[in-house]
């Protein structure tokens, strides 16, 4: 089956520091803003898995000044996760495309 390929002369966006940012503070959210639905929900389950074992081990003890340290921790693996996911992205949306990966427009014809 034939399906339209643009060309254009405009460079793919580069998102992979929004991606860190929103998957730093919201795990998830930079995988939204990719359109990774699926890494997205994968990402918020692992972490909100991570926050409940972190809270089964310290038994709601309260950690003083390393309280914030697994939510961090957690922002930090996300956001760097999705900024890899959006670097791979535009990479291969950057990566020039010749007709012989493509094929032949006149067969279609």
């Amino acid at each position: 089956m034939y399906r339209h390929v643009p060309v254009t002369d405009e460079k793919p966006k580069d998102k992979s520091k929004g991606a860190f940012w929103l998957n730093a503070f919201l795990p998830g959210a930079g995988f939204l803003y990719l359109g990774r639905w699926k890494l997205a929900a994968l990402n918020l389950a692992g972490a909100l898995a991570f926050g409940f074992v972190v809270a089964l081990l310290t038994g709601g003890r309260d950690l003083g000044m390393f309280s914030s340290t697994p939510a961090i921790l957690v922002g930090l693996a996300s956001g760097f996760w999705a900024e890899a996911v959006a670097q791979q992205m535009h990479e291969s949306a950057e990566r020039s495309v010749t007709l012989d990966e493509i094929g032949d427009e006149s067969s279609f014809q």
